[in-house]
């Protein structure tokens, strides 16, 4: 039964290497494909309107902290600033990394 196997999948390696074309195309206009997309930009978008509220908290711990010469407070509030500011650029990137990797249209 090993043999039968790898008798296929050698023969659909060799195949693939000669350049075989099954000549199937993704097409991405699927009913359904609306509606994936406005999700994945509501949930990306709640996540970063999610994001500033907790950066605009951070910051506000971080000044108040300074004004009251609260140490611990003060590093708390950059770290969150800091936190925040990645967060936000690795979910700003989402979009584009999907487009790149999956060759999927994001327009």
């Amino acid at each position: 039964m090993n043999v039968v196997h790898a008798e296929i999948i050698n023969t659909s390696l060799d195949v693939l290497a000669k350049g075989y074309d099954p000549g199937i195309k993704p097409r991405f206009d699927a009913p359904w494909m609306g509606f994936f997309r406005t999700l994945g930009g509501q949930i990306i978008g709640t996540v970063i309107a999610c994001l500033v509220i907790f950066m605009v908290i951070a910051a506000v711990v971080w000044v108040a902290s300074k004004i009251f010469g609260a140490g611990a407070g003060q590093t708390m509030g950059l770290q969150g600033l800091l936190i925040g500011a990645v967060a936000a650029a690795i979910i700003g990137s989402i979009g584009g990394a999907v487009m790149y990797f999956s060759g999927i249209p994001l327009f």
